[in-house]
């Protein structure tokens, strides 16, 4: 029994030969797939702005530099300047009265 594994673009077939061998036609369809999934570095984009479309996709650093200034989920920070929501925000309710 043929044993087949792939590592990038290389096929390694192991075992003995028998009438399972995989064909010149298979492996060209494997790499055929293979190309197809990978990312087009041409739409990598190091800034993500109005531009951006659904063929892009950001380099680490953009979306760090995107995201750095919004509000963080977890971490205690103070922010400034006039907020207007259009609904009420939730506030949880103090433990204790005096709070």
């Amino acid at each position: 029994m043929l044993k087949w594994g792939m590592i990038g673009a290389l096929i390694l077939v192991t075992g003995t030969a028998s009438a399972n061998i995989v064909s010149e036609t298979y492996v060209t369809n494997i790499k055929n797939a293979l190309n197809q999934s990978k990312e087009n570095v041409s739409n990598k984009v190091t800034t993500l702005n109005a531009e951006s479309t659904d063929d892009h996709y950001p380099s680490a650093r953009a979306v760090n530099t995107a995201l750095g200034d919004k509000v963080s989920l977890n971490a205690d920070e103070t922010i400034n300047g006039v907020k207007t929501f259009v609904d009420a925000p939730i506030v949880p309710t103090p433990p204790l009265p005096t709070e």
